[in-house]
């Protein structure tokens, strides 16, 4: 995946790269850590489609946006990284039930979200239940080494 050159627009063909990390290997005392997973989108847009709605029902508590309201919100193009721990996100799908339909206009907004929670949380959760931490980033030169 190249460096988003726009990466507070959707891409033409948004993109995520999900890894695993061993946290393990950096600490000079190893202990039983949970996995950490990380997701570095191509861009913004397709990163809060993805997990904006789940983030604003963990870290806000002001309940679950409707489609319209999240997919205008300013936050959209504004929130640059998500981090959870496995219980939130398990909570979070416990509750939540994400629609498949939506409006037209949003139709690819929620494409994007469906599938990555059945390509990634999902199975994240399948594997692990609540014992993990999910973050992930937008790809550019921002966050470059």
């Amino acid at each position: 995946m190249g460096i988003s050159k726009n990466p507070k627009k959707l891409s033409k063909t948004p993109k995520v790269v999900c890894f695993t990390a061993n946290i393990e290997e950096f600490l000079s005392h190893p202990h039983a850590s949970k996995p950490i997973y990380g997701c570095i989108f191509s861009d913004q847009v397709a990163m809060n489609a993805s997990l904006l709605k789940a983030s604003l029902f963990v870290h806000t508590k002001t309940g679950i946006p409707t489609d319209e309201k999240l997919f205008n919100s300013n936050l959209m193009t504004a929130v640059g990284g998500h981090n959870f721990n496995g219980k939130e996100l398990l909570d979070y799908k416990s509750q939540v039930a994400i629609p498949m339909k939506a409006l037209a206009q949003y139709e690819l907004l929620k494409r994007i979200e469906n599938e990555f929670d059945s390509k990634v949380i999902t199975p994240i959760i399948e594997k692990n239940k609540d014992n993990f931490i999910l973050f992930s980033i937008i790809n550019t030169r921002k966050f470059k080494p």
